[in-house]
């Protein structure tokens, strides 16, 4: 059995002509032709646009990018971090993991514009058994630690990482992934 497109014959980006040849039980051909209509590219482009959208009211406009991953920093406040998880893989991302030095720099270069005053969430959560930061996509260690003064706290129950910009430097803050109060941003990578 074989399937083929006949994509030289489309007279509209969206029409397709189908063709399934099969070999009987006794080695005799036989094909089935069949044209359709399927408004893929409308359908795509109407896609795109309500993506577009959700994008613009989810995300500020101008993502940042750093060795070919964009950053995108959310919009909404007060998200916990399941949801800004969420938000992210709308994007097809997750939650920013800060791997390298020189990556937590040019972050710090992307948000310092936004005189951001409130935590922005990033990918890191503290695992108790392990008594380590991990990440919460692929469980890898957190390795670039850059604690604001009294940092990190013991007290918080769910600890989630994020991000603190203080005189145009960012530093990294414990709070909880569970509640509002500190009426968090997020910052997404995509790959």
């Amino acid at each position: 059995m074989s399937v083929e497109f006949g994509l030289q014959e489309m007279k509209r980006d969206y029409d397709f002509r189908c063709v399934v040849r099969l070999v009987s039980s006794n080695g005799s051909h036989v094909s089935l032709n069949v044209s359709s209509t399927l408004h893929v590219m409308k359908s795509f482009h109407q896609l795109k646009s309500l993506q577009s959208s959700v994008t613009d009211l989810l995300f500020h406009e101008e993502p940042l990018t750093f060795q070919h991953h964009r950053y995108h920093l959310g919009h909404m406040s007060s998200v916990k971090s399941v949801e800004a998880a969420n938000f992210c893989a709308i994007l097809g991302g997750y939650l920013a993991e800060i791997n390298s030095a020189d990556e937590l720099g040019s972050i710090e270069k992307y948000l310092t514009p936004y005189n951001l005053t409130k935590p922005i969430l990033v990918g890191g959560t503290y695992a108790e058994k392990e008594s380590k930061w991990i990440f919460q996509r692929g469980g890898k260690d957190v390795k670039i630690l850059k604690w604001l003064d009294g940092e990190p706290r013991k007290d918080v129950m769910e600890k989630c990482l994020s991000l603190m910009t203080i005189k145009n430097e960012v530093f990294m803050k414990v709070i909880s992934c569970v509640e509002r109060r500190h009426r968090q941003k997020y910052l997404c990578e995509v790959e």
